[in-house]
């Protein structure tokens, strides 16, 4: 098997074989070869391809960021406040936002991605396949000013970030290569645009927000007070507020809340307000070129007032008494014309008879009846009971036979005032010691005496059969006859009780301790009534008037009664003065609704609150060019983390906002940027003349205005003044009379002892004596009633002590004094009704003078003989009985319109706007009156940034006849073009 040759492969074919596998082999290794070649060059091309796309993407994310930044400089410039057709302003001008960034990529696109954008061998196309759109991006601003009381916004859309749809193709000439993707452009738009529009929205926001609000609210307090206290204590200004200064107030305002919000402000309008407030007379440019103004960025609330005062004095305190409510009660009770009334129920009692008759074995020829003796009978110590006996012989006329007649005296209740039965022995004479001195009160004892007028004994003993043998009486009511020292000493002592209380009662408050008048008047009043509650029990006294439970005399029971009524009448008034704050709202809210229906006296009270709580911190500082810092990534809203400076410049045209017309030097457009109005509601004296506590104020008035209205030069006035003195004295003169009879009629004690004739010929004496003229002067300081009454008083004191010598003779000083008193009581209030009731029936004829007077001397304000007399022309709310006088008040309603025509807001450090010439521009936001357009269409309006407000400011002063308010002019003050319709 070794040997056979037939399985054997010829050489020859191994080698063919040999060589077939060696081309087969060279040929892969050549194709292989060939193959990584063309892969090399394949991934060359596809390098170049990708950086061909990524250079254009790149490209095209700026270009984005660009054509946002030239449509956000559009928008900036013209943005669209109100909407064509109405709708949001903010959708609005994003949507124009869009389609501008969009045009202008487009457009970028167009001329440089259309067959002209070479990378290498590669030719790359792009367009935009969509709209642009925009997601905000959020950071916190710090500031470095910001409003004392409330803080603006810290976080704000600083950015936009900037998506837009992108197509891109990619071809390569002589090749067949035509690739194309889709990608989403993005940018952060590095512009600030939305962080400008948004500060100036909040700007706008607090123009007519509760920001500005309070700064003219505290402001408006701050001059209201500082002007009015000076007019309390000098006299001058005339007018408390003014629109002048309302301007000067709006001005302030609107820039310390431009500086709160952008950190920054105009610096030529802080001139203007630096100038207008403290130096008038230098020129805008001379301030604000002016070194040395180191005050130019203070703002004080303080200095509100373009003018100088000759005081600023504020009442650090406030004196609460209750004198006004004590010498009102004092004065009613000793004129009460029901004391005689009272004094006889205190000496009444109610008592009746018994009657025992046994026949005589005597007979006599006499006629007639004889007392044989009589006692007293041991009473209840309360003086209830059998008290007297009387025991007589009485004789049958013509027959001859006698009878023993004895009657018992048996009182049933005694005392009659404010119950009974509640005095010691009453059957008794008893001392009684009041102020020092020492009186003989006869109590009862004339009870038998008062019981025999009703009934007289001469009746009993001559009718057996109508008073038989047993006969038991009906009760009688009888009034004793008492010693005439009551009255006078009851007076005495609560003329002594009303000056310790007056010593006691009262407080002293502090403004700055309460929010509000309302809450330091009802402090005060609470305050006082606890004094009074705390003292009461000494000022009754009762152990000088009772023992125990019984009342020392008859005498001693009316004064404790008289005594205690004075006291309850003070505590009533009080009581009701813890209210008083309430009256005083109601007469605010009363005035308050003719001017405004969102505002009442609790505004009124709010803004005093809030006022005083920013008033704690009068510096404000108005910066201008301050730095921010911008900050972001601490939340999904603005995750990209980094910290930025931020400053603003402000141009706001015109610097200062004036009354008069502004017209803009590049539209035309026409505007007063202030219309102002302010309204003192109780400017005119309506409220002293229709309160009858005020009346020597308005005569006062009335007096100053008849006496200087000659110097204004206006015949209507003179003759007006004149007709008004003379009607006032005719009008006083039969009032009085008519008040005093009837004051007289109406009075036990006074009664029969004037007459008619007596108040006749007395008050027309007092007025003959005197011109109209004359008699007003001497009425209002209380001259001629204190003349007529101190004559009419001698004249009742005379003809007492004639009838009382007659009856007695006992107590002729003490009575007389103390009829001489209350007749003068009466009659002075009886004088101070009818001049109350003059007044209130000439009102109309009164608040008409004072008007016309005021209005003619606003020209004559120069005049001192003048000047003087609008001095004591009443102002404002008195705040009087029955809770006291305690002070004056008024009220201003404010009232602001304010506008702003151009204010224009710069990003001075940061300037992404490519400019061909300056190479580049800073970010702005314009708010303007202006009409925006898009191709045909009118897509909206800028509008310049205006604002409206209402507030009230009020001034309390201590009381006094002249009060404070505007004197001069009319209660409403307008400036020019106030009902002119916006532009």
């Amino acid at each position: 098997m070794l040997e056979d040759d037939s399985a054997r492969v010829p050489f020859a074919a191994i080698g063919i074989l040999l060589i077939m596998i060696s081309t087969a082999t060279s040929a892969y290794l050549m194709k292989m070869e060939a193959t990584g070649t063309a892969n090399s060059i394949e991934d060359e091309r596809e390098g170049e391809l990708n950086e061909a796309l990524a250079c254009a993407r790149a490209d095209i994310d700026n270009a984005l960021n660009i054509a946002c930044l030239y449509a956000e400089e559009e928008m900036g410039e013209n943005p669209i406040v109100n909407v064509s057709g109405g709708g949001s302003p903010q959708e609005a001008n994003m949507k124009r936002l869009q389609r501008m960034a969009g045009r202008n990529l487009s457009e970028y696109l167009s001329a440089n991605y259309q067959g002209g954008f070479y990378y290498g061998d590669y030719v790359v196309e792009a367009s935009l396949e969509g709209d642009v759109t925009f997601e905000t991006l959020k950071m916190n601003l710090t500031r470095t000013v910001d409003h004392p009381i409330m803080q603006c916004n810290t976080t704000y859309t600083a950015y936009y970030v900037a998506s837009a749809p992108i197509k891109l193709r990619v071809t390569r000439p002589g090749s067949s290569l035509d690739h194309s993707e889709a990608y989403v452009a993005r940018a952060l738009v590095t512009s600030r645009y939305p962080l400008l529009e948004q500060l100036t929205e909040e700007y706008e926001a607090r123009l007519n927000g509760t920001a500005m609000l309070a700064d003219v609210t505290a402001a408006s307090f701050a001059y209201t007070w500082a002007r009015g206290y000076c007019q309390y204590f000098t006299g001058s200004p005339a007018n408390i507020v003014d629109n002048e200064d309302l301007a000067l107030i709006s001005n302030a305002a609107s820039m310390l809340e431009q500086g709160c919000v952008y950190n920054s402000v105009d610096p030529v309008s802080l001139a203007s307000l630096a100038k207008h407030t403290y130096d008038s007379s230098r020129s805008t440019a001379d301030v604000l070129n002016d070194s040395d103004l180191s005050y130019i960025n203070q703002y004080n609330f303080s200095n509100t007032s373009r003018r100088s005062l000759q005081s600023d004095r504020e009442p650090q305190e406030y004196r609460f008494n209750a004198d006004e409510i004590v010498d009102k009660e004092l004065r009613a009770a000793i004129a009460d014309p029901v004391s005689r009334y009272q004094v006889d129920r205190a000496y009444s009692c109610r008592m009746h008879v018994t009657i025992q008759r046994k026949p005589m074995a005597e007979s006599h020829n006499d006629t007639g009846s004889v007392c044989k003796e009589s006692y007293p009978l041991d009473a209840n110590e309360n003086g209830t009971g059998p008290f007297f006996r009387e025991v007589w012989k009485a004789w049958e006329n013509g027959t001859g036979s006698a009878e023993l007649v004895t009657v018992d005296f048996i009182m049933d209740e005694c005392s009659m005032l404010n119950g009974h039965d509640d005095v010691r022995s009453p059957h008794k004479e008893a001392g009684f010691t009041s102020m020092g001195k020492n009186y003989v009160d006869s109590n009862l004892a004339r009870a038998v005496d008062a019981y025999d007028e009703a009934l007289p004994i001469k009746r009993i003993l001559s009718d057996p059969i109508g008073y038989p043998d047993g006969y038991s009486g009906s009760t009688r009511e009888v009034t004793c006859e008492h010693n005439e020292w009551v009255e006078g000493a009851s007076v005495t002592e609560i003329k002594a009780l009303a000056a310790k209380i007056k010593g006691d009662v009262g407080v002293t408050l502090r403004p700055d301790d309460y929010g509000s008048y309302a809450e330091m008047v009802d402090a005060a009043y609470a305050k006082m009534q606890e004094q009074f509650l705390e003292n009461y029990t000494a000022y009754l006294s009762e152990q000088d008037y009772r023992d125990g439970t019984v009342f020392k005399t008859c005498g001693a029971k009316y004064a404790f009664y008289k005594r205690q009524a004075f006291l309850l009448r003070i505590g009533a008034a009080l009581n009701s003065s813890a209210g008083a704050s309430q009256e005083i709202d109601r007469k605010i809210d009363g005035r308050m609704k003719d001017y405004s229906s969102s505002m009442n006296s609790s505004t009124l009270n709010e803004n005093a609150r809030a006022s005083k709580s920013m008033l704690d911190d009068t510096k404000m500082f108005m910066p201008f060019g301050l730095n921010m810092t911008l900050e972001g990534g601490e939340g999904k809203d603005d995750p990209y983390k980094w910290r930025e400076d931020v400053a603003l410049a402000i141009d706001q045209r015109p610097n200062y906002l004036g009354v008069d017309e502004y017209t803009d030097p590049e539209t035309g457009y026409r505007v007063r940027p202030l219309k102002v109005r302010n309204v003192c509601l109780f400017a005119l004296p309506t409220d002293f003349v229709d309160s009858a506590q005020a009346t020597e104020a308005v005569l006062d008035g009335i007096d100053a205005v008849a006496g200087t209205a000659y110097r204004l030069a206006s015949e209507s006035v003179t003759v007006e003044t004149s007709k008004l003195v003379e009607d006032v004295s005719i009008s006083a003169r039969q009032a009085m009379k008519d008040e005093i009879n009837d004051a007289l009629v109406h009075d036990q004690d006074l009664q029969g002892q004037l007459t008619r004739d007596d108040v006749e010929s007395c008050v027309d004496e007092a007025f003959d004596s005197r011109t109209p003229e004359q008699a007003v002067s001497d009425m209002k300081n209380g001259t001629l009633q204190r003349e007529i009454a101190e004559s009419l008083a001698r004249k009742a004191r005379s003809q007492a002590e004639r009838e009382l010598v007659k009856r007695t003779g006992q107590y002729v000083d003490c009575y007389g004094g103390y009829i001489e008193a209350k007749a003068e009581e009466a009659i002075m209030g009886a004088e101070e009704k009818a001049l109350a009731s003059v007044v209130s029936a000439l009102s109309d004829d009164i608040k008409q003078a004072f008007k016309d007077y005021m209005a003619e001397a606003a020209s004559k304000d120069e005049d001192a003989a003048i000047e003087a007399a609008l001095k004591r022309i009443p102002m404002g709310l008195p705040l009087l009985p029955p809770y006291g006088w305690w002070a004056t008040m008024n009220v201003w309603h404010i009232e602001i319109y304010g506008e702003i025509p151009y204010l224009a807001v710069y990003d001075t450090d940061n300037e992404p706007v490519p400019d061909a010439l300056f190479g580049q521009r800073a970010t702005v936001y314009v708010r303007r009156p202006m009409l925006i357009r898009e191709e045909d269409d009118i897509a909206g309006r800028n509008e310049p940034i205006r604002f409206h407000h209402q507030t009230c400011t009020f001034i309390i002063v201590p009381p006094g006849a002249q009060g404070v308010g505007d004197k001069l002019g009319g209660w409403e003050e307008k400036s020019p073009g106030f009902d002119e319709a916006s532009a």
